[in-house]
């Protein structure tokens, strides 16, 4: 992981810490970890792209318990969705790519 890719992580996790007021958005716990609804996995970075998977709509703040139950999984028309919000978002802040 370059340098870049670990200060966008950090400014990441601070932003949705900071959204998400430090809490687990499942059980309203101290939240500490990034959960991902669409799975940070090589095969959905290469489905959905980089800037969708690591997008704060993808990722809440969780515990550890609670981490995975925020995993939309194998619901593919729900991950295709949010994907296609993400984007166009994306495209209304950067342009078309």
């Amino acid at each position: 992981m370059t340098e870049r890719e670990k200060f966008r992580i950090k400014e990441i996790k601070g932003l949705v810490a900071s959204r998400d007021h430090h809490t687990c958005q499942r059980c309203g716990g101290p939240g500490y970890e990034l959960a991902h609804l669409i799975a940070k996995t090589r095969a959905n970075i290469k489905k959905y792209g980089a800037d969708v998977i690591h997008h704060p709509l993808n990722i809440r703040l969780s515990c550890s318990a609670c981490n995975s139950s925020f995993n939309i999984g194998n619901k593919t028309r729900q991950a295709d969705m949010l994907a296609a919000v993400i984007r166009g978002k994306l495209e209304a802040k950067h342009g078309p790519h």
